[in-house]
């Protein structure tokens, strides 16, 4: 049996066509080997695929019902969605801590003093890939209604790499963009002496990622997984990964009420207000579904 074997494998969810040689793949790759090597066991990575319009929680809850993966990661509103249908085979136990938060933000970006407030976007250009993203910045702006009422136009952008929807905005394309603010942070244009965009408005979105093991997994084995990752930016072990939490100003955390309670709260809203299909129809309008 796996458990015999102290054989195990961490799912790594990626948007289907991505890049499954950059930065974060390696990283994920190395922390594994690490984790599995102070543990006794056998601890690989595999990546699996998901596709726009899909979710990454249904990619790992396949691996690991199919007995291929007993570790995953998965993102905050999914996980919430997934526990308010009743779902109970994963068991989150760990999150990847940004900017000190297990919360993470998102941003809507302009040119720079080009606009002042989020109501002076009405009837502009918007582009990006997030449509959800958006919707939520403008439901906390005090305008619920969906994107195509909001703005004149829509212009699906894939943000992978990042720098395609920042250019896009910089280039008079758009009006403005929405995205991660940890990823934009990340991509290192803010800090550019022409940058030439800023945010208009951030907020709260979702949790980082949630790392779960499946229903069964060996409790003792969780902990010792736990006690390894949530000490590894003081762990000589991790010294190659110092400047990846320095990157994302963080590192590995306990999941806190904090972060479950804001993925409940995004549910909640996206449920009431319908904003699952609002996306869907986007994606087909004007992203790939649609092809």
């Amino acid at each position: 049996s796996r458990a015999e074997a102290e054989s195990y494998t961490l799912a790594v969810p990626m948007i289907d066509k991505f890049e499954t040689s950059n930065n974060l793949v390696n990283m994920l790759q190395n922390l594994t080997k690490i984790i599995g090597k102070k543990m006794g066991v056998d601890l690989k990575m595999e990546t699996v695929t998901y596709k726009t319009g899909q979710k990454a929680i249904d990619a790992v809850l396949k691996e690991m019902k199919s007995g291929r993966a007993d570790l995953g990661y998965i993102f905050g509103l999914e996980y919430a969605e997934y526990k308010k249908a009743g779902g109970k085979d994963l068991a989150p136990f760990f999150t990847l801590g940004i900017n000190n938060s297990t919360v993470m933000r998102v941003c809507m970006y302009t040119r720079k003093g080009e606009f002042h407030n989020v109501a002076e976007l009405k009837g502009k250009r918007w582009g990006g890939k997030h449509y959800m993203i958006a919707r939520y910045l403008l439901y906390k702006n005090n305008f619920n209604v969906p994107l195509e009422k909001f703005f004149g136009s829509l212009t699906y952008i894939p943000d992978t790499p990042i720098s395609n929807l920042i250019n896009a905005l910089k280039a008079g394309k758009v009006d403005a963009i929405s995205s991660y603010e940890s990823v934009v942070k990340l991509s290192g244009e803010l800090n550019k002496k022409d940058a030439g965009f800023e945010p208009l408005t951030c907020d709260d979105y979702e949790s980082s990622w949630l790392f779960v093991a499946r229903q069964g997994f060996p409790a003792d084995k969780i902990q010792r997984i736990k006690e390894i990752v949530l000490n590894a930016h003081k762990d000589p072990d991790f010294a190659s990964f110092k400047f990846a939490f320095q990157m994302v100003n963080g590192h590995f955390l306990p999941i806190d009420d904090k972060a479950m309670k804001q993925n409940q709260y995004l549910e909640s809203l996206s449920s009431k207000g319908g904003w699952r299909k609002e996306d869907i129809a986007y994606l087909k309008k004007y992203g790939p579904l649609g092809k």
